[in-house]
């Protein structure tokens, strides 16, 4: 049968669980410069990138703008020429704008 280890001492203890705890203590730091250095390298990576996108969203919002303007005074336009007062041509009657064969068409008994 092997020999039984030896039991440690409450020093041995202390001494293990303080070698533990700046092991532990060394291995977040690293986790964390690690992770900060990704983070700044992503950062970096992004900024370009968000920069090009709000410039996409202005040019977006001002051609919106630009043809809603243009919409709306297009369809300004087209009010007022159906609002226009009634033309000579108009106001003689049908048979004015109707051409001479047409009129005998309408007047000719079937």
């Amino acid at each position: 049968m092997p020999p039984k280890p030896p039991i440690p001492s409450p020093k041995d203890l202390d001494d293990a669980i303080q070698a533990t705890n700046e092991h532990l203590a060394t291995a977040i730091c690293d986790t964390h410069l690690h992770i900060d250095e990704r983070f700044q390298a992503s950062n970096q990576n992004l900024e370009p990138q968000l920069h090009m996108m709000q410039t996409r969203m202005e040019n977006q919002d001002q051609l919106q703008a630009t043809r809603h303007e243009s919409l709306k005074s297009y369809l300004t336009k087209l009010l007022k020429q159906t609002h226009q007062p009634v033309t000579t041509a108009a106001a003689a009657g049908p048979s004015s704008i109707l051409s001479s064969t047409q009129q005998s068409r309408l007047l000719s008994p079937l």
